[in-house]
């Protein structure tokens, strides 16, 4: 619950069709069940991301503060919550140039 982890694009290839496709995330053992894969996108380094739960928690952090890991890792605490809160999404905060400002 709340985790999170950034993975190089390159770590993952192309497959064709009929194939069975790539392990992208490795949840842990004794919460199987129970977690779930809020988000996936493609990042910059530089971007921001917004995490929401479902108490209406929101969290704005940086995408560098987040390590790269492998595929098969299960990730760093991006957000912590409570065992009745989850994290209901993850938006891409847009850019903004101070140049426009």
């Amino acid at each position: 619950q709340g985790y999170g982890k950034r993975v190089s694009i390159n770590e993952f290839r192309s497959t064709s069709r009929g194939t069975i496709g790539l392990i992208a995330l490795k949840f842990k053992k004794a919460l199987e069940d129970q977690d779930k894969l809020s988000c996936f996108c493609i990042v910059r380094e530089d971007d921001e991301i917004l995490v929401n739960t479902s108490k209406g928690i929101m969290v704005r952090q940086k995408v560098k503060k987040i390590p790269c890991q492998s595929r098969s890792a299960t990730g760093v605490t991006v957000q912590k919550v409570d065992d009745s809160d989850f994290i209901t999404s993850v938006s891409l905060v847009p850019s903004t140039d101070e140049e426009e400002a």
